[in-house]
C-alpha cells in the first residue's frame, strides 16, 4: 500500500478533527487539554497562564470558574485524560513537534477549498426581502410580547394596590369599632345610677320644685321684680 493511501486511511479512522484538538488561545495541538465547567479547552499551559493567573476566569466567555477551578484539582480531574489519550494516539506527530518547542500554526492555518458560487439576478435581492418580512415579523411578535408583558404588570400593580386599600380600610374600621367600645366602656364606668336617677329618672314636677326652692332660682326671682315690689317685701320684712 502506498503512502498516499496509509495517510488517506489514517484521516479517515481520527475520531477527533484539527479543530477539536486545536487549543483556541495558543493556535496549536492540545497538550494536556483541560475541559472548563463551561465546556471550553484549553492546553494546560494556557490554562496556568490564561486562566489560574487571570482570577480564574475562562479567556473565551470570560464567565468566573474559581469553584470548579480548585474542586477539580483537588480531586485529580483537571486534565482531561481520555482526550489526551486520544489525542497522543491520532496525532502523535504534531505532540511530538509541539513538545519538541516547535509550533504546528502552519498545520492548522492550512484551510479546504471553499466552493464559491455566483447568485443568480435577483437573487440577492429576493434573499434581502425574504430575511428583511422575517425580521418585521420577529420585531411585531416581540413588541406584542412586550406590550402584553406591560399590560399584565400594570394589571397586577393596580390589583397590588387595590388590595392594599382595603387592607388598610379594614384595620382603620376595626381600630375605629375597638375605639368606639373603649369610650362606650368609659361612659359606662363613670356615670353614676344616682345621678340618672336624680336627672333622668325624677318626674318634671319634682325637679321644678327643686329648681324654684334653690337659692340661685330665688335670687333671679328677686332680681327679675320690679322695684317697687321689692321695697314694699322689703319694709314687710322690716316691720315684722
Amino acid at each position: 500500500m502506498s503512502e498516499g493511501n496509509t495517510k488517506i486511511m489514517d484521516e479517515k479512522v481520527k475520531s477527533l478533527s484539527l479543530d477539536e484538538v486545536m487549543c483556541p488561545v495558543c493556535l496549536d495541538i492540545f497538550i494536556e487539554p483541560i475541559t472548563m465547567s463551561c465546556s471550553h479547552e484549553l492546553c494546560n499551559e494556557c490554562y496556568q497562564q490564561h486562566f489560574k493567573n487571570c482570577n480564574f476566569e475562562c479567556p473565551m466567555c470570560k464567565k468566573r470558574l474559581s469553584t470548579w477551578a480548585r474542586r477539580a484539582s483537588a480531586q485529580g480531574k483537571l486534565i482531561n485524560k481520555s482526550k489526551w489519550a486520544k489525542i497522543q494516539e491520532e496525532y502523535p506527530d504534531l505532540v511530538a513537534r509541539r513538545l519538541g518547542g516547535k509550533s504546528n500554526s502552519q498545520t492548522f492555518m492550512q484551510t479546504e477549498p471553499v466552493d464559491l458560487s455566483i447568485a443568480e439576478p435577483g437573487e440577492l435581492q429576493e434573499e434581502y426581502l425574504t430575511m428583511r418580512q422575517e425580521w418585521l415579523l420577529e420585531s411585531s411578535s416581540q413588541r406584542r410580547e412586550q406590550e402584553e408583558a406591560s399590560l399584565n404588570l400594570i394589571k397586577q400593580i393596580q390589583e397590588e394596590e387595590k388590595n392594599e386599600i382595603e387592607r388598610r380600610q379594614k384595620i382603620q374600621q376595626e381600630a375605629d369599632q375597638q375605639l368606639a367600645i373603649k369610650l362606650s366602656k368609659e361612659l359606662e364606668m363613670n356615670v353614676s345610677p344616682s345621678l340618672v336617677n336624680k336627672i333622668i329618672l325624677r318626674p318634671r314636677k319634682v325637679l321644678t320644685s327643686i329648681c324654684e326652692n334653690s337659692p340661685n332660682t330665688s335670687e333671679v326671682k328677686r332680681k327679675s321684680m320690679p322695684l317697687s315690689t321689692r321695697k314694699t317685701r322689703k319694709r314687710k320684712r322690716s316691720q315684722v
